[in-house]
């Protein structure tokens, strides 16, 4: 049996790999969170004028550009510096290899 904090180490982790390493931006044994339908992602990008302050000029396509293009995550807890901060949602342009943090009024993670 796994220890109770196993949960909260292993986002550890996760947030470690993807906010931080680089090289391996996007790994493919990462479980990436789901942004299609019916998800809390589905309003945000749906909503052209909040997900516009991220994306200039963005404008709803279709599923599978998002998902080719953008990956939004969400974490309870990360690592800035030496503190652990309060929860973040980070939203990753995967050509461009890097991340933006949301701000919670346009996509709130609790």
């Amino acid at each position: 049996k796994l220890p109770d904090a196993w949960p909260a180490a292993q986002e550890t982790l996760k947030t470690d790999i993807i906010l931080y390493q680089e090289k391996n931006f996007r790994p493919d044994y990462i479980i990436w969170q789901k942004n299609g339908r019916g998800t809390a992602a589905e309003s945000f990008w749906r909503d052209a004028e909040r997900a516009g302050k991220y994306l200039p000029g963005y404008t709803f396509t279709n599923w599978r550009e998002i998902g080719g293009k953008y990956q939004i995550e969400t974490f309870r807890r990360y690592f800035a510096g030496q503190k652990i901060t309060e929860p973040l949602a980070a939203l990753f342009l995967l050509a461009e290899r890097k991340w933006l943090p949301l701000a919670r009024a346009d996509f709130d993670v609790l």
